[in-house]
């Protein structure tokens, strides 16, 4: 019995196919062997950026008419789907199928025009319309700024 792994009092190879228990993890890199986070937020951008982080108002304001026509070509097919598929029920399985294909349109769109506003998509016609987003230089706060907060907020 191995009581001193991961304090367990189970036998040392009980749940191991090679008998031995797994090996301890032990730095953070080691932790984070599936690398989760998105490719397309660490790369540069093929394209001009018009907004770097366009809120999801923005986003749905500013689709193409060619969003709208996804939208609703994935509605009316779900509708479809769901009167073909809902035998006993039809009209309840056509609203249920067709409200989840106008939420999976619209968030499909609303993702499609953020990524042309960031520059991940072909954007001539924003880039046209809204312009380049040009960086615009850090502000400096004045001396004693932080400290004014501090005092506000309390001591860190």
């Amino acid at each position: 019995i191995n009581a001193e792994y991961m304090g367990s009092s189970f036998p040392s190879g009980m749940f191991s196919p090679t008998g031995k228990p797994p090996p301890r993890i032990t730095t953070f890199e080691e932790t984070n062997r599936l690398d989760i986070s998105s490719s397309i937020s660490n790369s540069t951008p093929p394209y001009p950026i018009v907004d770097p982080a366009p809120s999801m108002l923005r986003c749905f304001k500013q689709q193409r008419l060619s969003d709208h026509l996804h939208t609703a070509c994935v509605t009316a097919f779900s509708a479809l789907y769901g009167a073909y598929m809902g035998a006993p029920i039809r009209m309840h399985a056509m609203n249920l199928a067709g409200g989840s294909g106008l939420l999976f349109g619209w968030t499909i769109g609303v993702l499609f025009t953020g990524n042309r506003l960031r520059g991940f998509f072909p954007n001539d016609q924003e880039v046209r319309r809204y312009g380049e987003y040009q960086v615009e230089p850090q502000t400096t706060f004045k001396a004693g700024s932080w400290e004014k907060l501090a005092d506000l907020f309390g001591r860190f």
